[in-house]
């Protein structure tokens, strides 16, 4: 895949296991399959209470925990929440590894809520969804965009049971995370959306400052 995209550096997955995603709701409803739990919202509406692999112990590739290992930067996100980033965690030892890891650990944060996933969340909530999922503290540093979006665009958003995700300063706070705040977000046929560029120039520059 990396050849075929033409990715500079290396991409491992996380296992290689035959495995499903599900999610259970607040209401005990269990949604199979990655892409049935992201619009799950319009067959049968509720939160997400959590998300599990569909068997046990599944175990990583080798390579994948290495790579953490020899790191010296973590990033985590930005991307769905319970179908994109805490999947990769549920895998047996790739959330000690991170954990027990030297690397500087930042978790990138959404930029707008996801309907069927993350409404009404705020950039904690996303936290504490990652830390119960993983069983422990994984995240240093917390990179936010604090650039202003568009009423125009924003309304968009909002008719789709969406809108930007709140920053809670106090409950960041008082799990220990630094949180770095910049204007990361662009507009590309109105969606929002991180710029690449700016992205990668922030998170150069925190492990520049560390």
């Amino acid at each position: 895949m990396g050849e075929v995209l033409a990715v500079t550096g290396r991409v491992c997955p996380v296992t290689e296991e035959n495995i499903f995603l599900l999610a259970e709701l607040e209401d005990g409803t269990v949604i199979r399959g990655e892409s049935k739990i992201g619009n799950h919202h319009i067959t049968h509406p509720g939160r997400i209470k959590r998300v599990m692999l569909n068997k046990e112990n599944v175990l990583p590739v080798q390579q994948a925990i290495d790579a953490i290992r020899g790191a010296d930067i973590i990033v985590l996100g930005p991307g769905s929440l319970y179908t994109s980033i805490i999947p990769n965690l549920l895998v047996q030892g790739i959330s000690q590894a991170i954990s027990e890891s030297r690397a500087m650990r930042i978790y990138v944060s959404n930029v707008m809520t996801q309907p069927g996933e993350t409404e009404g969340y705020t950039v904690g909530d996303h936290i504490t969804a990652i830390y119960n999922h993983a069983g422990r503290p994984i995240i240093d540093i917390c990179l936010v965009n604090n650039g202003r979006i568009k009423p125009a665009i924003l309304k968009k958003y909002q008719d789709d049971g969406a809108g930007q995700v709140m920053i809670d300063l106090s409950k960041i706070k008082k799990m220990g995370i630094r949180l770095v705040e910049k204007d990361l977000a662009k507009i590309k046929n109105d969606l929002v959306r991180h710029d690449s560029d700016k992205l990668a120039q922030a998170i150069m520059d925190i492990y520049k400052r560390r």
